[in-house]
């Protein structure tokens, strides 16, 4: 395998654009997409350190490449979303500034109340947030689910 690990949606059977997550539920107000199965965790870890798991769900895109698919979208009408995007080193190629603009789009069409937070540091996703020292960790988390606190959904 040369290094590489195979992805889940290689998998017979698997189905990889259906996103990851509790968010077909509509008891939550707010939404968090996020790239990838480190940010969902990270996304989880950050609603738990932040008070808001009556508040917001997350909805986990397993690729870049991934588009949400039609019967899904429907669960995003009403709904406060953030994409969190994650902030590429390599600006020729944006592919996370690509998903998360594709992925917005898709949701302002489906009736979702939709921005885009990147954290400020090049080259770092959700994930990455949790290894910046205590303060910039509380800051960037913060910014990034300040769309979900007290009156800001």
């Amino acid at each position: 395998m040369d290094g590489q690990s195979l992805k889940a949606k290689t998998l017979p059977g698997s189905i990889a654009p259906i996103p990851v997550g509790c968010f077909f539920d509509v008891r939550w107000p707010c939404v968090a997409v996020v790239e990838g199965g480190p940010d969902v965790l990270a996304a989880y870890a950050a609603i738990q350190r932040l008070g808001l798991l009556d508040v917001v769900a997350v909805c986990g895109m397993l690729g870049a490449s991934m588009k949400i698919p039609p019967g899904s979208l429907a669960t995003f009408r009403n709904r406060r979303v953030r994409i969190v995007q994650h902030n590429d080193a390599d600006k020729a190629n944006n592919a996370g500034e690509n998903a998360a603009d594709g992925w917005a789009r898709q949701i302002h069409r489906a009736g979702g109340k939709v921005d885009i937070w990147t954290p400020d540091k090049p080259g770092t996703d959700l994930n990455d947030c949790f290894h910046f020292p205590a303060e910039e960790t509380a800051a960037a988390l913060g910014e990034a689910f300040n769309f979900a606190m007290e009156g800001g959904h």
